[in-house]
């Protein structure tokens, strides 16, 4: 507990004492990404922005060489109000071993070089999580950042640093300092427990001798709106503020009321297509089943099963095919459903305030009171999109 604690105490001094042992940017390097997306914002539409990396896509795809996600199970401790995971229609289970072996097998075939153990389900849950990591170590597939809400870890420490040559980060979801809002966002879970799961992780990461690198993501909505800013410093004995990072909240889950109540930019919502991931990513869930969709809550994007053919065939089979046409000519009728019904914000409203944070804790190393301040101030002119009186308030 003392170490956590020391640690603690030079990150806040390091933070905002206004010195530091490590050289010390200009302020305008903070400044210069938050101005251009500030000017991108005012200048260039939602849609026109959001569709202009589509120009050149066709229905052909290159299969990613990189990163193949492989769900392990569905099931999660928590039924989180932007995931509400209780509302997939599949048998909740964990991946068949023979199965998850044939997937791996498949996905290195394929060239790929990482994978993740999640979709809709936290892989800390997965009472055979050894078996699978040992299946990825002799298959020498690493596991990219194994992401979880941090509940869980005290019953899976050994494990996490035997296999620590598998895992190469670790990425916690965090997205409130204070009880009510936590148990309120992250249903069913209890922040004074993740503290003290959090503790004896970072205990045991400081006396590693080869630590894992940690992120930590927070989903912004406005029921933490008004604390965000203090995430970095509460949760500083964990990650190193830059290390985390801010999205607002899309309609991913298969509800969409919560998205609709509850993001901070309800009239600035728009259709999620054409949707990147056809072109970028493939999930394999548990049930062997190919998806092109990080949140496939009832296999509503499938277009492929392993075993049928090579994965490099089936990305490009004529299912996908169809799909991606579909939402390159925006014919909704087409397209899977789970994509008819998908929302999301200017993804650069997510880079912006990502940038901002960054700037008040790493550049200027302001208290997170100011930030905050700062934080509320620009919430309506980013709703009436008036992003002048944004970079006013920001201080271009």
């Amino acid at each position: 507990m003392k170490s956590v604690i020391d640690h603690l105490q030079a990150n806040l001094r390091r933070l905002f004492s206004g010195t530091s042992s490590e050289k010390r940017k200009p302020e305008v390097n903070g400044l210069n990404p938050i101005k251009k997306l500030l000017h991108s914002l005012e200048t260039v539409s939602a849609d026109a922005y959001h569709k202009e990396s589509f120009q050149n896509h066709q229905t052909i795809a290159t299969l990613p060489k990189k990163m193949g996600e492989i769900e392990i199970n569905d099931s999660c401790n928590l039924n989180c109000s932007m995931c509400q995971t209780a509302l997939s229609t599949r048998q909740k289970g964990l991946m068949n071993l023979d199965l998850f072996e044939e997937t791996v097998k498949a996905s290195v075939a394929a060239g790929i070089t990482r994978t993740n153990l999640h979709t809709i389900g936290d892989p800390l849950m997965n009472k055979k999580l050894r078996d699978y990591l040992a299946i990825l170590r002799q298959y020498k597939l690493p596991v990219n950042a194994l992401s979880t809400n941090g509940l869980l870890l005290e019953r899976h420490l050994d494990l996490l640093f035997e296999y620590r040559d598998v895992i190469r980060s670790m990425r916690f979801s965090i997205d409130a300092v204070n009880p009510e809002t936590y148990a309120k966002i992250r249903v069913g879970g209890n922040l004074k427990s993740l503290h003290e799961n959090l503790i004896q992780f970072v205990t045991r990461n400081n006396q590693a001798e080869n630590p894992y690198p940690i992120g930590i993501n927070a989903v912004v909505s406005m029921d933490n709106y008004h604390e965000i800013a203090f995430i970095p410093m509460v949760f500083s004995y964990v990650a190193r503020p830059e290390k985390f990072t801010f999205h607002h909240i899309s309609s991913l889950s298969p509800d969409n009321v919560y998205f609709n109540t509850k993001s901070c930019f309800p009239m600035q919502a728009r259709s999620a297509t054409p949707c990147d991931m056809l072109w970028n990513s493939i999930y394999t869930l548990k049930e062997g089943v190919l998806t092109c969709c990080c949140r496939d809550y009832n296999g509503d994007n499938v277009f492929g099963k392993i075993g049928e053919d090579s994965l490099e065939k089936l990305f490009n089979g004529p299912l996908i095919q169809s799909w991606r046409q579909a939402h390159l000519t925006g014919d909704f009728d087409r397209m899977p459903s789970a994509c008819q019904t998908c929302y999301c914000v200017d993804p650069r409203l997510d880079q912006l305030l990502h940038a901002i944070i960054q700037y008040f804790y790493v550049d200027i190393r302001k208290h997170p009171v100011y930030l905050q301040s700062v934080l509320d101030q620009m919430l309506p002119c980013l709703q009436a999109k008036d992003y002048g009186t944004v970079g006013k308030i920001v201080g271009l």
